[in-house]
């Protein structure tokens, strides 16, 4: 058929649905459901044999979403119902969750309003943690994000997408972030990039529910260290955290060997410097113990320059400045 033909098919297409709509008695859902298997994306309708539409259904898909859009949509016709078969029948097809960070790759005609409403919350998050756990080009860097999830946000806003839109979905469909994304691998820093965003998510109870039964349930291999450095990168945005408990957890973390000696240090002074209020002379004296009982704790301890910051922490919160002369010599750091 020529370009005129398949014009002329696609007027007579809307035009016969909006007869059976206005004069026919059609309501506009089953108006919908006869759509869905014109598209041959619906179940069979018994009233009509619609087979012979599905070898133009090219061609409707283009009217649906470049030619005559607002039509469709005036027709009662809901054409984010068809995003994802016009995703599916396109050439140029990539892997599904690709299309969520990069809204280029959207065939044409698809908003970026029409993608969203296309799926569930809950099925935006498992694709966007499929991106974060196997994507090797993943643009984080390029938006300052932790995750896909930023990254969608931001393509989303980007190609005119509606922020109340996506506030209201969000809203409507997962509400308390804490206890509905729990089960994702990605949970911390895509609370954070969503936070960060202007969505509703409460950084102090994402922090909280770290603890709980249902994500440690999930999250079987969820070890001390992850558990510490997810827990600092929510205080750092801005989450309230009992910093006791966190310290236990980093000496357990260093007891378990979870964290070298090394490591154990940096996550200390980090807690320091968040306000983690301790005996800081007692604290000295158990380095010292440390490195008299291991040797290999020196060399890991001098090998980061940084514990130097650490020294000088201790010095700040009065420390017995014996016992930090002792610890100075101990690992060779001139004064």
């Amino acid at each position: 058929m020529s370009e005129l033909d398949k014009v002329v098919y696609c007027d007579a297409l809307r035009v016969f649905i909006d007869t059976l709509v206005k004069k026919g008695g059609l309501s506009s859902e089953k108006a919908a459901r006869w759509m869905n298997d014109a598209l041959g994306v619906g179940d069979e309708i018994d009233f009509m044999d619609t087979s012979a539409f599905r070898e133009y259904q090219a061609w409707i898909f283009k009217d649906i979403f470049s030619d005559h859009a607002d039509e469709w949509e005036q027709l009662g016709i809901n054409t984010s119902r068809y995003v994802v078969a016009y995703i599916d029948s396109n050439e140029e097809h990539y892997y599904l969750p690709e299309y969520f960070v990069d809204f280029d790759k959207l065939p044409e005609g698809i908003t970026a309003n029409q993608f969203l409403k296309s799926f569930t919350m809950k099925e935006i998050f498992g694709y966007l943690e499929d991106q974060s756990c196997w994507g090797s080009d993943l643009p984080l860097a390029q938006y300052g994000c932790r995750s896909a999830a930023g990254v969608f946000v931001r393509e989303f806003l980007t190609h005119g997408g509606s922020f109340n839109l996506l506030l209201q979905k969000f809203t409507d469909e997962i509400g308390n972030y804490a206890d509905c994304a729990i089960q994702y691998r990605i949970y911390v820093p895509m609370a954070i990039d969503l936070k960060d965003a202007g969505l509703l998510v409460d950084l102090t109870a994402v922090a909280t529910s770290l603890d709980s039964p249902l994500f440690l349930g999930y999250h079987r291999l969820y070890d001390n260290r992850r558990y510490v450095m997810d827990t600092f990168d929510l205080m750092e945005a801005g989450a309230e955290v009992d910093l006791k408990k966190l310290a236990t957890k980093v000496k357990k973390a260093k007891a378990s060997k979870k964290i070298n000696y090394d490591e154990y240090l940096k996550l200390m002074q980090q807690l320091f410097e968040f306000g983690y209020d301790t005996d800081f002379t007692k604290f000295a004296k158990s380095i010292l113990k440390d490195l008299a009982e291991t040797k290999a704790f020196k060399h890991q301890f001098v090998a980061n320059c940084g514990h130097i910051e650490l020294l000088n922490i201790l010095e700040d919160r009065q420390a017995k400045p014996e016992i930090l002369d002792e610890l100075r010599q101990r690992i060779g750091v001139k004064y």
